[in-house]
């Protein structure tokens, strides 16, 4: 009995299946006689007929019964989230008709926030950008036209063989086309991002996620046509330029001041001095009639990146000195008149002597030795140091009143120099702290050595402590008197020329006739007080004598 009852089921499916063919439903439905979704018939989606003539509403077919992939990811766009139906992209009868794309809905985008909109636009796809996109592949092609015979070396342009092409190579080879065979060759980017229309997002690709670490392009190619043809791997920093994380970028100074990627790359070109003077007009002001404009020899971006995360202020003199280095290669050979030459510039920015309207300041900070050289101390350090969090500030400035006196800079430096197990130093530069943009002063008055070893120097009024903080630096205000009156032991970085000798000044210190508007402030003078000792034997000496002398006189004795 269970055979014949198996083998009528059986019977009955195939009648059945005959009888549901999609030639009979298109007897009465001749709209849909072109029908094309696939291999589908009408059954596989309209499940619910079993008969003819069918009922009269039919349950709506529901597309995950085939495509459950497809509505996985379709769940979690931003088109499941509106609730569109697949029907308002799909024509479900007809799939190869009345197809529809991003701009049948979205017409009136504008893409204002994107750099270069129209090179981004031109070259991918919308999905690239909203589509979940996980990689993709980028292609330069660089044609050479050629005479026969003529034929390009693969080593001409990979060098070192490694069947890998890096930006340096490239230059190095565009250059040989540009001088050995200008207006024969051109170069084409393509792009491909086959990103996912059904997992599209409202939110697009970080700018980073292209052109920073996490670039989705690692195929990337070189393509070399012509009498010859090769295929190299290429870097992809050839076709995508990169750029720092978006992460990264909101901490500099831009970033914090809330300054978008947009607001400066408005095209494919260059960013000129032109985009900076939206915000920095009194700078360009001064700027614009100095040498360095009026000759076109640097632009603002030749010498300050924006995208850094250090602003220029925060810069030693041996960083700013590598700024103006990049075109002034030989400033060592152009300052041989200056006795220790290479001793000056480890302490000396150029706009030292180069801006003279430019404030100057001596500037400290605590460093430490690093093998042969020297390194600041970091915000980490000092809070590994201290084991958690610290206020640097209220650390070293005990008495609160904003400035750095000799005791408080010795006893912190020798209160953290036992916290660590390197040698620490405190060490000091001569730098700019108020910039004056006109470089165009050749310096030479400052031939003369008084200019800076004299107490007459500018930068002796203005002195301050540098301290790491979590989101920068911090400037303190040090007092006058500390390269004289801290011991030896602290400052084994920095010394100034006729720094130690007593002055008139410490003479007037020593008796309150300097600062009156800090009664009761006690100044050192540190080491000075040998001199000051000295002089004070010296002269009770020579009093003595002199009234010796005159007794002798008057006594005739």
């Amino acid at each position: 009995m269970f055979i014949i009852i198996l083998v009528l089921l059986t019977l009955f499916s195939t009648s059945l299946d005959a009888a549901m063919r999609s030639d009979d439903c298109l007897e009465c439905h001749d709209a849909f006689k072109k029908f094309n979704h696939g291999k589908a018939n009408c059954v596989e989606c309209h499940k619910d007929i079993t008969s003819f003539p069918h009922q009269e509403r039919l349950e709506k077919p529901l597309c995950v019964q085939c495509h459950k992939e497809v509505s996985a990811l379709y769940s979690k766009s931003i088109h499941s989230a509106k609730k569109l139906p697949c029907k308002d992209c799909h024509v479900v009868h007809f799939l190869d008709k009345g197809k529809k794309d991003c701009l049948s809905c979205h017409k009136q985008i504008a893409h204002d926030t994107i750099p270069s909109k129209e090179k981004h636009i031109a070259s991918l796809g919308c999905t690239a950008c909203h589509g979940m996109t996980k990689k993709g592949s980028a292609m330069a092609e660089l044609r050479i036209h050629v005479g026969k015979g003529d034929a390009i070396v693969k080593e001409e342009i990979d060098s070192d063989r490694n069947n890998i092409i890096n930006q340096g190579e490239l230059d190095l080879f565009l250059s040989y086309l540009e001088k050995n065979r200008k207006g024969s060759y051109a170069i084409s980017r393509s792009y491909r991002v086959p990103g996912n229309a059904h997992r599209v997002t409202q939110k697009a690709l970080q700018c980073d996620e292209c052109h920073g670490d996490k670039n989705i392009f690692k195929e990337t190619r070189l393509r070399l046509s012509g009498v010859s043809s090769y295929v190299f791997r290429a870097d992809p920093k050839i076709l995508i330029p990169e750029l720092p994380s978006i992460k990264e970028y909101r901490t500099t100074v831009h970033g914090n001041k809330g300054v978008a990627c947009s607001d400066c790359h408005v095209s494919q070109e260059r960013i000129s001095d032109s985009t900076c003077i939206k915000c920095h007009k009194d700078l360009y002001g001064v700027y614009k009639n100095s040498v360095h404009t009026k000759k076109g020899a640097a632009q603002c971006t030749d010498c300050h990146n924006p995208h850094s995360i250090t602003a220029y202020r925060e810069y030693n003199a041996k960083q700013r000195l590598e700024v103006c280095s990049r075109c002034h290669r030989d400033y060592l050979g152009k300052h041989s008149w200056l006795p220790h030459t290479r001793l000056h510039f480890n302490y000396l920015e150029c706009s030292t002597c180069h801006s003279l309207e430019s404030k100057k300041s001596i500037v400290f900070y605590f460093g430490k030795w690093v093998g042969d050289g020297k390194q600041a101390l970091s915000y980490q350090d000092i809070k590994d140091a201290y084991g958690g969090h610290i206020n640097l500030k209220k650390l070293i400035d005990v008495n609160g009143d904003g400035v750095v006196v000799s005791k408080e800079l010795s006893d912190f430096f020798l209160e953290l120099r036992r916290k660590f197990s390197e040698e620490l130093f405190v060490g000091g530069s001569i730098i700019v702290t108020k910039v004056h943009h006109d470089y165009s002063m050749k310096g030479t008055k400052q031939k003369v050595c008084t200019t800076c070893h004299s107490s007459r120097a500018p930068f002796y009024d203005s002195m301050y402590l540098v301290l790491p903080d979590k989101g920068g630096q911090i400037y303190i205000p040090v007092e006058g008197t500390i390269l004289g009156a801290a011991p030896i032991s602290v400052f084994t970085d920095l010394s100034l020329l006729g720094e130690e000798r007593v002055t008139i000044d410490d003479i007037k210190r020593l008796f309150g006739f300097r600062d009156q508007d800090r009664p009761g402030q006690v100044h050192e003078l540190g080491f000075k007080w040998i001199d000051i000792l000295g002089i004070a034997v010296c002269a009770v000496v020579l009093i003595f004598i002199a009234l010796h002398i005159i007794a002798r006189i008057f006594l005739r004795r």
